[in-house]
């Protein structure tokens, strides 16, 4: 790992040492799922499961 690298993983464990979650997928609450997949089956499955999803772009966004 590079110097940035380990500085924003020491960052990042030390947030949610202290309960400090600055992203859903440290909790595993979140997903991403490339764009390949079919968005309005899968927007009906999250939205079915309490989820939220956005197109991102590259990638879709699913949170619970």
């Amino acid at each position: 790992a590079n110097g940035g690298q380990t500085a924003m993983t020491r960052a990042i464990e030390g947030q949610v040492d202290r309960g400090i979650y600055i992203s859903s997928h440290l909790r595993s609450r979140a997903v991403d799922l490339g764009t390949d997949a079919n968005f309005s089956v899968l927007q009906n499955i999250v939205r079915d499961m309490g989820g939220t999803i956005a197109n991102e772009g590259n990638h879709f966004h699913i949170q619970f």
